[in-house]
């Protein structure tokens, strides 16, 4: 059988056995919880409660301790789409994803990844990220400069709250070559990524 490197990691694994996780991820039939989207997003999408909890301990705890999603069997999560979701949930099971999504899902799944503390899966995204914002895949996919201020902005926001440190480079490389894309940038930058785009203080030396 074919092998597979997965990205960021030494290990090898079998097509076969990337097979078989796909197949346990779509098989409906043996899922036990349901995660529910909530606000304007809606719907739901079922999963396993074994790989949720060997993959969160967020949800691990969620699950095993006498709190409303262990009875109710219901993960209620906001401020994520389905596409995102499900994203995630391939990381989940799979470990990667043959076709990255769009940067926008990617950074929604980075942040529900950080909320269930699911640290190998904010480090894949944070390498998967670092290479969306290379220059040259990111000249070539963004050809609308507002949309390109708007997603440096929530781009340098995550690496800034989730301490994404190769997204955090892969944009200060971008924008050291992009004086008047970073100019603009300033303009609008919430806080946070000012704060990326700010130098660290020198220390003073005694």
């Amino acid at each position: 059988q074919a092998e597979i490197v997965l990205s960021g990691s030494q290990s090898v694994v079998s097509s076969g056995t990337v097979d078989t996780w796909l197949a346990v991820m779509l098989d409906r039939e043996s899922t036990d919880i349901e995660i529910r989207l909530e606000g304007d997003h809606g719907g739901s999408i079922r999963a396993h409660s074994l790989v949720l909890r060997h993959a969160s301990p967020v949800l691990r705890a969620a699950l095993s301790l006498p709190m409303q999603e262990q009875q109710s069997r219901v993960i209620k999560v906001s401020d994520v789409t389905q596409p995102s979701l499900k994203y995630l949930l391939t990381l989940m099971y799979v470990g990667r994803c043959d076709e990255e999504p769009a940067a926008e899902a990617q950074l929604e799944a980075a942040d529900l990844a950080h909320r269930w503390q699911s640290r190998h899966i904010v480090d894949y995204l944070d390498g998967a990220l670092a290479m969306r914002f290379q220059e040259d895949s990111f000249d070539a996919g963004e050809d609308n400069d507002f949309h390109k201020i708007a997603l440096l902005n929530q781009a340098l926001e995550a690496a800034e709250l989730k301490q994404l440190s190769r997204l955090r480079s892969a944009i200060l490389q971008l924008l050291s070559g992009n004086r008047d894309l970073k100019a603009r940038l300033r303009q609008v930058a919430s806080f946070h990524a000012l704060r990326c785009l700010s130098p660290a203080p020198k220390r003073r030396r005694h």
